[in-house]
């Protein structure tokens, strides 16, 4: 006899980002977005969404359009400090993360990840 186990009650789930509606705003924490080493930012369109302020680090964000990329995200005066990161290719390609475009990342900070990798490398 196979033993299944159930769930007792109704689940309440989270809205995420990918269903937010056109001209909709709310709230993501900071680690719905990433830079990798170039300066790229990467939006995750399955973190969490919240229609009001969850906390003081949360960042305002914007569906701005129909397009897969079309929000605006923004960062200005908040706390977090984001550090470059790796981002997984599969990810993109499955949809997972979307480009937001660029920023400029100061030459010592690309040195401080390069030397990062090559630490992690060895």
């Amino acid at each position: 006899m196979i033993s299944m186990g159930r769930i007792v009650g109704r689940p309440k789930f989270q809205r995420i980002v990918k269903g937010m509606n056109l001209e909709e705003e709310g709230y993501v924490f900071p680690s719905a977005l990433s830079f990798d080493e170039t300066g790229k930012a990467w939006l995750d369109l399955y973190a969490p969404f919240y229609g009001s302020k969850p906390t003081s680090g949360a960042l305002r964000i914007k569906r701005t359009g129909v397009g897969k990329a079309d929000y605006e995200v923004h960062v200005r005066g908040v706390s977090h400090r984001w550090s470059p990161y790796k981002i997984n290719l599969d990810d993109v390609r499955e949809g997972n993360l979307v480009s937001l475009g660029s920023i400029a990342i100061p030459e010592s900070k690309k040195l401080e990840y390069q030397n990062e990798k090559k630490t992690e490398e060895r």
